[in-house]
């Protein structure tokens, strides 16, 4: 099983990834930020134990069609777990931008979710005010 966490560099994308280590699956982790915050990352699984040949790391722009598309080609991925989104300053200092990433970028990967007939996905939403959301779906075929 293969699984593409967007986000995964985060704060929350990196716990998220070492837990679905100790499951033994396939991870594509993607995040736009693919420097110090990804090897931070690699170390922490390589110094858990875990297989790093179960690990790859992709750079993903989620407001980019073309980059989504593009990895959801080179990969066929079983799970998505989204969790790339813009919170805190980024909301303060670059409020369009930020939009466009949550916003945008969310039903970009949503599209090509039903595209490819996904049926588990899990989005993760933040609310600086309101605390955390979770959403679990199962896709109906």
């Amino acid at each position: 099983m293969t699984v593409l966490v967007t986000g995964a560099t985060g704060f929350i994308g990196k716990r998220v990834v070492l837990q679905l280590a100790k499951r033994g699956l396939d991870i594509v982790a993607a995040d736009v930020d693919l420097g110090e915050n990804k090897n931070i990352l690699f170390n922490q699984y390589q110094n858990s134990g875990f297989d790093i040949k179960k690990l790859k790391f992709e750079k993903l722009d989620v407001t980019s069609q073309d980059n989504i598309e593009t990895l959801f080609n080179k990969y066929s991925f079983e799970s998505i777990i989204h969790l790339a989104y813009g919170i805190g300053k980024i909301c303060e200092d670059l409020p369009v931008l930020a939009s466009k990433i949550n916003i945008v970028g969310t039903t970009r990967i949503f599209e090509n979710l039903l595209k490819k007939k996904l049926k588990e996905w899990f989005l993760h939403l933040v609310k600086q005010f309101m605390g955390r959301i979770k959403l679990f779906m199962e896709i109906e075929q």
